[in-house]
């Protein structure tokens, strides 16, 4: 069955379980993330580059305090304002539906 990736616009040939092509092994913890995300489905090569943002996850934890975050990590700065990474939102743990330039869950307003 062709299906189209919803981050990339791929389309591409596979049986889906869990909004993730078939044999395809993910952590637990990108398993959990795509469990609470919006997206329908999606591609091999996107998969690849959730597997290194979760990665990525496992290398900076997640900073309890603003002080602690780091620029070019977590978030940059544009135009005088803060503007979080892709990283922050998926660390973060869930979607706050604000449709967020960087969104890791997949929301559209």
């Amino acid at each position: 069955m062709t299906h189209q990736c919803d981050i990339c616009q791929t389309k591409f040939e596979a049986n889906l379980v869990d909004k993730i092509p078939s044999q395809t092994e993910i952590t637990p913890s990108l398993k959990v993330h795509f469990e609470k995300s919006f997206f329908k489905c999606i591609c091999h090569n996107c998969l690849i580059q959730f597997q290194k943002l979760d990665d990525m996850a496992q290398k900076y934890p997640f900073p309890q305090q603003p002080n602690a975050y780091i620029q070019g990590v977590h978030y940059y700065i544009e135009g005088g304002y803060w503007v979080f990474s892709t990283l922050y939102h998926y660390q973060k743990g869930y979607c706050c539906k604000n449709g967020c330039r960087h969104c890791a869950y997949g929301y559209k307003k």
